[in-house]
């Protein structure tokens, strides 16, 4: 629903899951994502809890995530933080670094060249 451009959508299912399922921390930031697409900042940062970056720490898929929170939020530093820490957990998914819309505010920043070149081809 996100990446078709319903993220209102996104966002009721994901509560409702997070709802149900507080400590399913890997949803928490794709919840962001769709709070960020709708301009509420605040709650989307929000999502990014302490037990999320946590997971984060061991997960590459949720360090993406989180790193895609903080480039939409317009945080490159904190967004670079995190897709590095995804890359050097095993993420070695170019084609979604390099076609991820949530990426684009990132990608005419040499570290994204740079991090694009720690990827194995």
């Amino acid at each position: 629903m996100y990446y078709t451009k319903r993220p209102a959508d996104a966002e009721a299912l994901l509560r409702e899951i997070v709802r149900d399922h507080p400590n399913l921390n890997g949803v928490r930031p794709f919840l962001a994502m769709s709070l960020s697409r709708q301009a509420k900042h605040d709650e989307a940062l929000a999502q990014l809890t302490g037990d999320v970056k946590r997971n984060a720490t061991v997960d590459p898929d949720i360090a993406y995530a989180v790193g895609s929170v903080y480039a939409l939020e317009s945080d490159p530093d904190s967004a670079f933080e995190w897709l590095s820490r995804s890359v050097a957990l095993g993420n070695g998914n170019k084609p979604c670094f390099e076609g991820d819309p949530n990426l684009k505010s990132l990608r005419d920043d040499l570290r994204f060249g740079e991090l694009m070149k720690k990827i194995a081809h």
